[in-house]
């Protein structure tokens, strides 16, 4: 994989930081700061640092601007993919399922976010099916 995910991470941790002291915890900027290091940190394979920060980013999405949200079904989408890259399969697929349910409902079945989530959904159900 191209790039420098190493010399990225201080780079979103700062944003990340910076973001909570002059924007707040709970501001969208923050928590898209905060699920795009949780997912530099899943493509580092720093699960362990991946997971809290996906599910922080969730709650305060869901909290401040909806569940059906396009960010917060981004970040629901994102986390039930980590699931999959650590083989919880029984906890990723109703994350995934309800991804694309409501990516299906509020962007429409021809939009590239719906289609990820149709993919994401089948890799899924390809991985249980050959463990």
């Amino acid at each position: 994989c191209l790039g420098d995910h190493e010399g990225a991470l201080p780079l979103f941790e700062e944003v990340l930081r910076v973001s909570r002291k002059v924007d707040g915890d709970e501001d969208v900027n923050t928590l898209i700061s905060m699920s795009n290091l949780a997912a530099l940190h899943q493509k580092m394979g720093n699960h362990h640092l991946a997971l809290p920060l996906f599910e922080e980013a969730l709650e305060a999405q869901r909290r401040t601007i909806g569940a059906t949200a396009p960010d917060t079904l981004l970040t629901l989408n994102n986390l039930a993919m980590h699931h999959l890259r650590t083989e919880r399969f029984s906890v990723s697929l109703p994350l995934a399922g309800k991804a694309l349910k409501y990516r299906r409902k509020t962007l429409g079945r021809n939009h590239a976010d719906t289609l990820e989530s149709i993919h994401n959904l089948g890799l899924l159900q390809w991985h249980m099916a050959h463990g």
